[in-house]
């Protein structure tokens, strides 16, 4: 059952000294990672802020890296209960109007406080907004931008269209995203029977009753190593989170009826990511059965692009795994080296990402 209840600290003139942000980082062993992250924070250009660190139960000192950030920090610790736990306990302590996520080992990039801040006060309507984020390796290099393939441009849309998108992935990097507190009192917490994609899940509940934004900015820096919670999901987890994620739209008595032409694309995608996951981990003969269960889900997306790359990952399927092997590491070689000399690129050229905060942004559905 998820936690609805959100309590906020002080009362009185106590509330009104609240500051407008709470920055909610959560932690788990950490430490050489959590005082760049904290850096980032503190040195943003908005300063109507407070840090707050839940320490999920770490064991290393999470707490002296914490305590020159104070009082702008303020640090909680607790008996481990995951990332969901962890986020749940931050944003029970958060005072402001408004809860940004980081995790402990991204950054926030100059700005990015004062972005959020901008759409949610111009737009009442909106209840999260997000933008995009660096994905940088362990050495420190800039591997990808993660962004959404199907935005053309910083929007506000309807949270029920933007529900929609999120039936067939997360393409929401938590730590872009700025929410408004109100939400959680109508959404409830996050789940914490979910060790990972407690945020996808959390997106999902909000999109249902808030419209979302987006800036089209790098607004973090996304750090992927060997740590991430993300890079060691399981397939057999994904078979519990997805399908459940789906049943909450489709089986939902209010929305439901508004994506049952969208059920059988998603269980495709859905078993085709499966899929993907299986062939990742050398797993050929479960890539092989997910596979047929996408093509089963919707047997007329085998005539279109998405059943063609359903059926190219099938033929891979059949290569032996030590010629595999060999062929990613190339490729990642080759990817790795012509996403950093076209950031070497624009950087050389003067072309940055546009600083300005959000004044293209439009109503989905304008010209």
């Amino acid at each position: 059952m998820t936690d609805v209840a959100v309590s906020r600290p002080g009362s009185g003139s106590e509330a009104k000294a609240a500051p407008k942000v709470s920055v909610v980082i959560p932690t788990y062993n950490r430490a050489h990672l959590l005082d760049a992250c904290l850096k980032s924070v503190a040195r943003q250009t908005y300063r109507d802020f407070e840090i707050v660190v839940v320490d999920d139960g770490s064991t290393d000192n999470t707490a002296e890296v914490v305590a020159p950030f104070a009082p702008l920090a303020r640090y909680f610790w607790q008996e481990n209960q995951g990332t969901a736990g962890a986020l749940n306990r931050a944003i029970r302590e958060a005072g402001g109007e408004y809860i940004r996520f980081v995790a402990s080992d991204d950054l926030l990039l100059p700005g990015a406080l004062e972005v959020g801040v901008q759409v949610l006060e111009e737009d009442p309507g909106v209840g999260l907004v997000y933008g995009q984020a660096w994905e940088m390796n362990e050495a420190g290099d800039v591997t990808s931008l993660r962004k959404p393939d199907f935005a053309r441009g910083a929007y506000v849309g309807s949270g029920r269209k933007e529900l929609g998108r999120l039936l067939f992935w997360n393409h929401i990097t938590c730590s872009t995203v700025m929410v408004r507190r109100r939400c959680f009192d109508d959404v409830g917490l996050f789940d914490p029977r979910l060790r990972v994609g407690e945020d996808w899940d959390m997106w999902v509940r909000i999109a249902k009753k808030y419209d979302v934004a987006y800036v089209e900015r790098p607004l973090a820096r996304y750090l992927k190593h060997t740590g991430n919670i993300s890079m060691g999901i399981d397939i057999e987890f994904l078979d519990y989170l997805r399908p459940r994620l789906l049943e909450s739209v489709f089986d939902d008595p209010e929305l439901g009826h508004l994506y049952q032409e969208l059920k059988g694309k998603a269980y495709f995608v859905y078993h085709h990511c499966m899929a993907a996951m299986a062939y990742k981990a050398n797993r050929m003969g479960v890539a092989r059965r997910r596979l047929l269960a996408a093509f089963k889900s919707r047997p007329g997306e085998a005539l279109g692009l998405r059943g063609l790359m359903a059926f190219w990952l099938f033929l891979k399927t059949l290569i032996p795994v030590p010629m595999l092997e060999a062929a990613r590491a190339t490729v990642r070689v080759l990817r790795n080296h012509a996403f950093a000399r076209k950031h070497l690129l624009r950087a050389a050229t003067g072309s940055s990402e546009s600083l300005s905060l959000f004044p293209r942004a439009r109503r989905e559905g304008e010209r």
